[in-house]
Formats: structure tokens, sequence, C-alpha cells
């Protein structure tokens, strides 16, 4: 991250108490395991750890297993090279957390862009851990139990993906209605910490679990609404099944999870209800002009894009097989459906959408009421958020007669 040069301001308790008083209220064992995670992070091995401080590997090794002290001068080295600073591993109330280190395996290294975002959602999982606490907040998270796959059978998966659906629409409260913003609602009523995000990248979903910070899952505001909201909803099925494992789900709805027929299942069968389809299409099987109408109203009020919405229709035999195809090959049937329109505002996920952000609007938040206590510099935060110095005041500052003030904003 490139990072303007900035002093600490007067009055932050970074400046009032000196780097001693932080290596006083932190053990070796806990500077060790700190400066492990960011090296991990950092995607270093520890031979490089020692070459940065021009020691033996072992000197590296003894202080991440926190039996040997290190000044703080030296953790100085090491944080430049590990792209973070001394007071993310040296203050007291720091979070470190490695949630890239998860999606290093074969099976996403197939991906170079997997891991780019994967450090992004390790910083916002990280701040925002660390916000909490600052501001003492509590947050009670709970989650139905999880639905582990036991079977390889096609029809009990289907099967079990239905139902699994059905239970967790029962559980969001949703009945068979539609969904007015399934990040937020995902995120209240089941604990998963969701940020709706801009990234230039074709990752739409990124999920991983962490045992202090639990569920978490970044969501690609960048790609058209309706694979946001297949996107979601796959992220929500891999939660109910596998949740303590990582997942991957690019633009082209390719997934890293093993069994994807489940995950596909549950998310139509989820944004979909089978009766709801089967109360607004009754018996027709065929897909002549005058169901276009329908099958656009069905677009509109459950987010799904028709391709995804007419093979839940066939898989729920209200329509048959081949009926996507089959109106795709009449020129005037295919120009009647919606299209992605990134103009459109879809009630699925309207919240998630508008200007290009520089956080998440929740996380961004967050920031804006930390600011305002004065307890970190400048520099700290913008390192915490991986913004650059300038777009960090532009987000916790506003300007008057060219004086920048606080923006005492707590809610947007």
């Amino acid at each position: 991250m490139d990072m303007l040069e900035n002093p600490i301001r007067p009055g932050t308790s970074e400046m009032a108490v000196p780097w001693k008083a932080y290596m006083r209220e932190l053990s070796d064992q806990e500077v060790g395991n700190r400066l492990r995670n960011a090296r991990i992070v950092a995607n270093k091995s520890r031979v490089e750890a020692a070459e940065i401080l021009g020691v033996e590997e072992a000197v590296v090794v003894a202080v991440e297993d926190g039996r040997l002290h290190i000044p703080a001068s030296e953790i100085g080295k090491l944080a430049l090279r590990y792209g973070t600073c001394t007071s993310s591993i040296l203050r007291k109330v720091a979070v470190h957390i490695d949630l890239v280190s998860r999606f290093r395996t074969p099976e996403f290294r197939q991906d170079a862009d997997v891991e780019a975002v994967a450090l992004t959602l390790n910083y916002f999982v990280a701040a925002e851990m660390e916000f909490e606490q600052v501001l003492g907040m509590k947050i009670e998270r709970s989650s139905p139990p999880e639905a582990p796959i036991s079977t390889d059978d096609d029809r009990a998966i289907s099967d079990m993906a239905e139902s699994t659906a059905r239970k967790m629409r029962n559980h969001l409260g949703l009945g068979s209605g539609s969904v007015d913003d399934l990040a937020e609602l995902i995120e209240r009523r089941l604990g998963i910490r969701v940020y709706p995000h801009h990234l230039d990248s074709p990752v739409a979903c990124l999920y991983a679990f962490d045992d202090r910070a639990g569920a978490c899952m970044l969501l690609n505001t960048s790609l058209p609404r309706e694979i946001f909201v297949i996107a979601a909803a796959n992220g929500l099925g891999h939660f109910m099944f596998s949740r303590r494992k990582p997942f991957a789900m690019t633009a082209d709805g390719s997934t890293t999870f093993p069994k994807g027929r489940f995950i596909d299942r549950f998310s139509k069968r989820f944004l979909l209800p089978p009766t709801v389809a089967q109360r607004r299409f009754g018996g027709i099987f065929e897909i002549p002009q005058t169901l276009i109408d329908q099958l656009n109203g069905l677009v509109q009020d459950f987010g799904v894009a028709a391709e995804e919405m007419t093979q839940c229709l066939e898989e729920h035999g209200i329509l048959r097989v081949g009926a996507w195809e089959q109106a795709m090959a009449k020129d005037e049937i295919a120009a009647n459906f919606h299209r992605p329109d990134a103009n459109r505002q879809s009630p699925t996920h309207a919240s998630a959408y508008g200007a290009k952000a520089l956080l998440p609007s929740k996380l961004a938040r967050l920031a804006r009421n930390v600011a305002r206590l004065d307890i970190y510099s400048e520099m700290v935060l913008a390192n915490m958020l991986d913004l650059h110095l300038i777009d960090l005041r532009g987000l916790i500052h506003k300007v008057v007669n060219g004086i920048m003030v606080d923006c005492g904003i707590e809610d947007e």
C-alpha cells in the first residue's frame, strides 16, 4: 500500500504512550504471535524474515515462539517489509487474523485474483473486529446448525438442498416472499460478517471462517446484480453445508466447492421456492410469448437472472427441460427478456449498490465513529483499512471554508 508520510497528531494515545509502554503491556509471546501472523499474511517465509533482520532463521523462530525479546526498532523493519506498520504490531488492542493463507492451496491458486481479494477481506475483518472492541460493541452471533453433505446420490442431494433452503427461509422469516436485501439479511439474522464491496476482479464471492471472527463473506458489487444475488445465495449455501472451509465463486458461476450441485440447487430453491413457482405458473409446461411477462415479473421480484429463473422452473417441473435454449432460439422471445442493467435497482439487494465506495458502508461508519475518539493516528487508521492517507481523510473529514473538520457522523 502506498502510504504518505504523516506525523502522529498531538493528543493521540500513540503520542502519549511511548513504544516502551506498548512493549510492557504485550508479552513476548503475544508479539511473536503477531509477527508470525503478519509474516504469513504477507506471504513471507522465515528465511526471508531472517534476511530482513540479518540474523539466522533460528532467531526468527525463537522470536515468533515468544522465547526471545525483539526491540521495537527490529519490529519496524519487519513491519515495513510485511506491508504493515509498527503500531499495527504493537498497539494493545490490535486484532490479528489470517484468512489469506486459507486460499493458498492448489484449488485456489488457479485464480490469482482470489488471494488479492482474500487480503482485502482480511483487512476488513481485522479492522471491524478491532473497531468493535474499541467502541465496546457486543455482537451476538447465532447461526443455525450446519447441514453437512453425507451422500453422493443426486436425488438425495436435491431433496436435502430443497429442505435446507426451506428451513433457512423460515429461519430468516421470509416464508415465500422475496428478499429485500440478502447481504444485510444474512448478516443481521445469521451473524455472518458480510462486506458488499466494489472489486476490479472476476471474483463474485469469497467466504472464509475464523474461530474468533466467525463466518466472513466478501461480495463483489461491480458485477451485474443477478450475479451478485446468486453469489450471495451460493455463499449462504456453503455456510450451511461446509461452514469451516474456504469458498470462492467467480462471475462465470464456477466455484471451488467439490459438491457444487448441492450449493447450486440450494441457491435456486432459496431464491425461488418451488411453492412460489407453482403458484405463479400453475400447470403450464411450454414457454410461449404469453409467459414472458410472468418470467420478467419473477426476475424483478426475486432478483434472479432470466436464465437462472427458467432453469429453476425446469427443475421444479413447471417448464419443459431445454425451455431456455428454445426461447433464446426465437429472436422475438429472447428480445423480451430483461438483460442485466447496471442502472436498474433490484429490491433484492438495493443497498449494496451506488457510487463506488472506498469501504463497505458498515465499516465506513465504524471507522468514522472510531476516528472521533482520537485514539488512532490517521496513518494507523489508513494502514488498518488499506487506504491511502488522502482517501482516509476524505472518508472521515469534510472541508468547510478550506479547513478539514471531523464529520461527526455516527450513522448514515
